[in-house]
């Protein structure tokens, strides 16, 4: 019976890669996580815009645990068509610290013919219970990046 089966896949050699393969396949598909996110928590800030922007306000919302985050951020008040960029960082509007995600996750927002709009960001990057975190809506002033609200 052993000699059949080693013959139907192909020899010793090639019955233990499959044996193997199939202990490996059973050993990843465990339910036990080895990273434990934590629970979720909510974490909420309103912007409001500073110098030639105070007429733009901001509204993000983040539900996150130490592994993953899902944000998003709606504005009003701009100039029609005009283009922002966002994003949450760790630290303080006059220290800020690492963005929450990759700077890809977050996607420019341009402003409707109302002055409104909105993104949402979501992925890898996880915020902590008990840290400090800012908002920042920033446009782009001759080719430099200029920050038009901030709020923690």
């Amino acid at each position: 019976m052993i000699s059949r089966i080693r013959s139907f896949f192909g020899g010793r050699a090639t019955a233990r890669a499959l044996v193997i393969t199939a202990a490996l396949l059973a050993v990843a598909c465990d339910d036990d996580d080895p990273i434990d996110p934590g629970p979720s928590h909510s974490w909420a800030a309103a912007l409001a815009g500073e110098g030639d922007y105070d007429g733009i306000t901001a509204h993000v919302v983040v539900t996150a645990n130490s592994v993953s985050f899902d944000g998003d951020i709606e504005l009003a008040g701009a100039e029609p068509d005009s283009v922002f960029t966002w994003g949450i960082f760790q630290g303080a509007c006059d220290d800020v610290g690492n963005r929450v995600g990759a700077a890809s996750l977050y996607s420019p927002i341009e402003a409707d013919a109302n002055g409104a709009g909105a993104d949402n960001a979501r992925g890898t990057g996880g915020m902590t219970s008990g840290e400090d975190y800012i908002a920042q809506l920033l446009t782009e002033v001759d080719e430099e990046d200029v920050v038009v609200a901030c709020e923690a």
